[in-house]
């Protein structure tokens, strides 16, 4: 396999080969997506810290979301290990990249992140966040996640691993945004 240049089309995407990698090394992922919503890229550009555990939503649909150096953003194996345990990932001076079982799920993610950066952005402005703590995340995950602190001492996962694995949706289509 290789990408194909059409005669008169543009060179495909810079992040071709990352995304090539995660669908390798991910065969759960059938789309991977990178895009630079504006909340969420304040935080790619800033050392401010992004939770996403302020609401159970945001905990819910993306687990922790790591940050990425701007030089490991085209080392597809790294960013394709680190999806195998965070959906979204921000990419420092870049954008956010997102994926998920169908385009519908990524984007969802996307959006999510998106909303979770602007309240962040708009809580800071009204004084200091008050994050879930630990026991209501424990509490999060025991009920909607199907008790995830327990299948994390058997996995070896974190506590505060990724969320996405235990809200499988059956949605149907492989597809690529970039």
């Amino acid at each position: 396999g290789g990408f194909v240049k059409s005669a008169g089309m543009h060179s495909p995407s810079r992040a071709v080969g990352t995304h090539a990698a995660i669908y390798r090394q991910n065969p759960n992922v059938s789309a991977v997506m990178l895009a630079q919503p504006p909340a969420a890229v304040a935080f790619c550009i800033t050392d401010a810290p992004f939770v996403s555990a302020g609401i159970p939503e945001s905990f819910i649909v993306l687990g922790p979301v790591p940050v990425l150096q701007f030089e490991d953003a085209m080392r597809g194996g790294l960013v394709a290990e680190t999806v195998k345990s965070a959906p979204v990932v921000l990419m420092r001076n870049s954008g956010v990249l997102a994926v998920g079982e169908s385009l519908l799920k990524a984007f969802d993610r996307l959006e999510v992140c998106d909303a979770m950066a602007r309240v962040q952005i708009l809580a800071r402005r009204r004084g200091a966040i008050r994050y879930l703590t630990d026991e209501e995340r424990e509490e999060i995950e025991e009920k909607f996640l199907g008790g995830k602190k327990e299948k994390a001492k058997e996995t070896g996962e974190s506590k505060n691993g990724s969320a996405s694995g235990h809200l499988k949706e059956k949605m149907e289509g492989p597809g690529c945004c970039c």
